[in-house]
C-alpha cells in the first residue's frame, strides 16, 4: 500500500520528478517493518523518486524495532515539540 500511495501522490503532482522527503506517519496499527521496507524500496529506485525517507510521531520503541531489524534508521523523525510536552519528548531528543 505504501508504494501505491507514493506513486499516486507523485502522479497528482505531475510537475515533480521526485520527492525530497517522504514521511511515514504514526506507527499505530502494526506493519512498521513492512512499511519501512516499502519506503526503502522507493528510495533505492533508479532514477531516484525519493531523496530521503523518514517517519513522523515515532516513539523510541518504534525506532528500536527498525534498528533491531537491521534496516537503516530514518533520516528524520518529525515530532511535535513545545514547552508543554518537552519533558515527555525528552527521551526522543536525547
Amino acid at each position: 500500500r505504501a508504494i501505491g500511495a507514493f506513486y499516486q501522490s507523485l502522479y497528482e503532482f505531475q510537475h515533480l520528478e521526485y520527492i525530497d522527503l517522504y514521511l511515514m506517519h504514526s506507527p499505530f496499527g502494526g506493519r512498521i517493518i513492512e512499511s519501512w521496507d516499502a519506503m526503502l524500496y522507493l528510495q533505492q529506485q533508479e532514477p531516484p523518486v525519493v531523496r530521503s525517507i523518514g517517519v513522523s510521531n515515532f516513539g523510541l520503541a518504534h525506532l528500536q524495532a527498525i534498528q533491531e531489524s537491521g534496516r537503516p534508521l530514518p533520516a528524520v523523525n518529525q515530532i511535535e515539540l513545545h514547552p508543554l510536552i518537552y519533558q515527555k519528548r525528552l527521551p526522543l531528543i536525547e
